[in-house]
């Protein structure tokens, strides 16, 4: 149940077994000195952070999401590169990445903000959407991260099938949970 006033945000869910796999290939990655590993069961593809939403809200944004994915297909997605966020000396996230984001996520990313500015008066980000894993955040090593320190992946691949509405449970590990699944058409 939604209760008045709760942190809610739009993504797209990262599904246990790809879970299971990038956990093992980010094991190692520990050695880079970020303090706050985000728990595997809350990785996902954030597409709008819609922050506290008061009830009387919360009850359109289903429906504005279903509007937005009408006629979108599943379609896939591969985190293909590692990356952070913030200058060298104090990066703020470490993140996994696609090399370019597909046509179909900037479509969903794009539609679901313009019908959720329609349907509850949400005002999307100006800044260019960057779509991305969160694995860290809080650097505390003594150097600066240079990028050629991250280490290479392969790419990790699934079918997009979903857009999920998570709350956020401020205190708790994991932190997200998903209240509402909406399937692409």
């Amino acid at each position: 149940m939604i209760k008045d006033n709760e942190r809610l945000f739009l993504a797209l869910p990262f599904d246990s077994k790809e879970q299971k796999e990038v956990l093992n290939e980010t094991f190692s990655w520990h050695q880079l000195g970020f303090q706050k590993w985000t728990h595997p069961d809350d990785w996902h593809i954030t597409l709008h952070f819609l922050g506290n939403i008061d009830a009387r809200n919360q009850a359109q944004i289903k429906p504005a999401v279903q509007e937005a994915v009408r006629g979108l297909s599943p379609f896939p997605l591969c985190l293909e590169r590692t990356g952070y966020f913030g200058q060298p000396a104090r990066p703020a996230v470490l993140w996994l990445g696609p090399k370019q984001a597909p046509a179909e996520l900037a479509r969903l990313h794009a539609s679901t903000g313009e019908q959720l500015q329609r349907f509850i008066g949400y005002t999307p980000e100006e800044r260019p959407y960057s779509p991305h894993l969160t694995l860290a955040r809080k650097y505390a090593g003594s150097l600066p991260l240079q990028p050629e320190q991250l280490p290479a992946i392969a790419a990790y691949c699934w079918e997009v099938t979903e857009v999920a509405l998570y709350r956020s449970r401020l205190g708790h590990r994991p932190m997200y949970e998903i209240l509402d699944r909406i399937p692409l058409n």
